[in-house]
């Protein structure tokens, strides 16, 4: 953000912005406030239209909701000061039953209740965030109803929207990007530089949110010595474990940290046995030549980098899945997660011992994750070429017959800036690979883990 930048809420420029952390670490966070109604309504239409049930509302209905969010949430996402974000949940703490969950205060509201001050977080004036919430009730609940309105005609196929063979993407890649594309695609030179370029933005971003302080109490951690559970305490939890823990064996082991189910289970802080398992983004890198030749030949991928093939969803432990929500919470990137692998995540943990949490040094993981730049410009290719591949391969599936097929499937390539026509057996490269994506893709939702 620019020098003179003010916060959109409290007015406050950045040097009245910067507060002194109790540990002496000085924070200057700035957060991007987001309307909660957009959460709620991705709730509803997984509820509704989710995987169990988009086989009997129909494919098109999956496509329609795609553009449901912008008719919904009060405000967009908008770049404010941590006091002014914090300032909205504290605002709808306070009120507790009075106001809805999804409610969110934008922030022309938000700056109606606070009492700013300077290097400091902000007084809440309860009745003034009260007042402004009545006053906006009534639309927040006729929002509330209209997206209930839409997903119930979203399931019902009312609002089912056509995606045929030469349907433009809904939110397609401007021409300009698929211009430079073409460019890259046989100049090494240009494509370091593009990785380069991603990496000064990620850290310019990063730079403008990172919290310092985050886990940092500037005090070491009591290590406390771990309770092993009894077999009638794992049996106890596993009545009420959640869905990770009921869909893997009970031999299972975490990827990351080899401790297997007994030995992650912990007493929780209000004396529970707690444990949950959280998935991690396994990236396994292209050794076929044939595959690495296309890639590069169509998109500019690789050369002599890195190559994504597949990611999958594994399971993991949630003291190693710390490691990356950790980071994200103390360095937090604005566009990506952290790019961490199993290995990464394991060295950034302390000593691991049975049925305790470890120390994260998550100086170490923020390291791990710039070393990772060239993983995540190849991961971030990989998602581009799985949706082009697997939009070919369904479009194939659905239309094989249509005469104009052929047509079809060269014009979508074509608007993702690939001219297969001039690369021998592209197409049918292309056509494989989005089965075996796809199929992949179909493995996991039948696995019940969120598709990678």
């Amino acid at each position: 953000m620019p020098a003179d930048w003010h916060c959109t809420c409290c007015r406050r420029p950045k040097p009245m912005i910067v507060r002194k952390a109790r540990n002496g670490v000085l924070l200057a966070h700035l957060d991007l406030h987001h309307d909660h109604l957009r959460d709620h309504l991705q709730s509803l239409v997984g509820a509704w239209v989710g995987v169990s049930r988009v086989e009997g509302a129909g494919a098109g209905s999956a496509h329609a909701g795609e553009h449901m969010r912008a008719l919904v949430v009060r405000f967009r996402d908008t770049l404010v000061c941590d006091a002014c974000n914090a300032a909205d949940g504290t605002a709808k703490r306070l009120l507790g039953s009075e106001i809805h969950p999804a409610f969110s205060f934008s922030p022309a509201e938000i700056g109606r209740f606070i009492r700013p001050r300077s290097n400091a977080l902000h007084e809440v004036d309860v009745e003034a965030a009260c007042r402004t919430w009545s006053e906006v009730r009534h639309g927040f609940e006729d929002r509330l109803a209209f997206a209930a309105l839409l997903v119930e005609r979203l399931a019902s196929g009312s609002f089912a929207q056509e995606r045929g063979p030469d349907a433009v993407m809904a939110f397609a890649r401007p021409a300009d990007e698929r211009m430079i594309d073409r460019w890259v695609r046989d100049d090494p030179d240009l494509h370091a530089m593009r990785t380069w370029q991603l990496g000064i933005e990620a850290r310019l971003r990063a730079r403008s949110v990172r919290r310092d302080a985050v886990g940092n109490s500037g005090r070491a951690r009591k290590p406390v010595a771990g309770r092993r559970p009894t077999a009638a305490d794992i049996a106890a939890f596993e009545r009420q474990a959640g869905k990770g823990w009921q869909r893997t064996p009970p031999d299972w082991a975490c990827p990351c940290c080899g401790r297997g189910k007994p030995a992650i289970l912990r007493i929780s802080g209000g004396g529970k046995w707690f444990a949950e398992l959280r998935t991690h983004s396994h990236l396994e890198l292209e050794t076929d030549p044939q595959s690495r030749e296309f890639r590069h030949a169509l998109y500019g991928h690789g050369g002599a980098g890195l190559v994504v093939a597949l990611r999958r969803q594994v399971y993991v432990c949630s003291d190693c899945g710390d490691v990356s929500s950790r980071l994200q919470s103390a360095r937090p990137v604005v566009d990506r997660r952290p790019t961490l692998t199993l290995e990464d995540m394991r060295e950034c943990l302390g000593e691991v011992r049975d049925n305790e949490k470890p120390e994260i040094d998550v100086a170490k993981a923020e390291a791990c994750d710039r070393a990772n730049l060239a993983l995540a410009v190849a991961e971030a290719e990989f998602v581009r070429h799985r949706s082009l591949a697997i939009d070919l391969w369904v479009l194939r599936l659905k239309f094989g017959r249509h005469p104009d097929i052929a047509a079809a499937l060269t014009g979508r390539a074509r608007s993702e800036g690939l001219d297969v026509e001039a690369i021998p057996a592209a197409m049918r490269w292309l056509l494989r690979q989005g089965e075996a994506l796809h199929a992949a893709h179909v493995q996991e939702i039948e696995q019940g883990r969120p598709a990678g």
